[in-house]
């Protein structure tokens, strides 16, 4: 049975539906990335390929997670907030998104942080090659 709409209705809804809409339109932006990735560096490392479309791949997953909590609060349930839960009363409605965002920020770091390194390294071996 849906309860009765609270006053506040913009307030609890709003913020969730811009932040879903503004990660949809990021991953057609990634989208448009992986495809010049794929088609710019035929020839890359296989762990540097491997990364990226690991990160792609679960960053759909992410946006999916999230279009199914989004049609469970817009959709199927809307009006009904009993069946929307505040962050702190369920672990289970935020805990898989938050996860998979730190797993993908880890991957992405380290990633960055291998390149800086292997890049630095080449840059000191020409500069003190120069130097000699």
């Amino acid at each position: 049975m849906a309860t009765s709409m609270p006053p506040s209705v913009a307030e609890l809804t709003a913020p969730q539906l811009l932040g879903m809409m503004i990660n949809s339109g990021l991953t057609g932006s990634l989208i448009v990335q992986v495809f010049h990735y794929y088609c710019a560096f035929p020839n890359d490392r296989v762990i540097a390929k491997t990364t990226v479309y690991t990160v792609f791949i679960l960053e759909l997953l992410d946006t999916a997670l999230m279009g199914h909590s989004s049609y469970s609060i817009f959709g199927s349930g809307y009006g009904d907030f009993a069946g929307v839960p505040p962050l702190s009363s369920s672990w289970t409605s935020w805990a898989p998104g938050t996860v998979l965002t730190a797993l993908i920020a880890a991957i992405v770091q380290i990633f960055y942080a291998t390149r800086l390194y292997t890049d630095s390294e080449k840059v000191m071996d020409h500069a003190w090659f120069e130097i000699l």
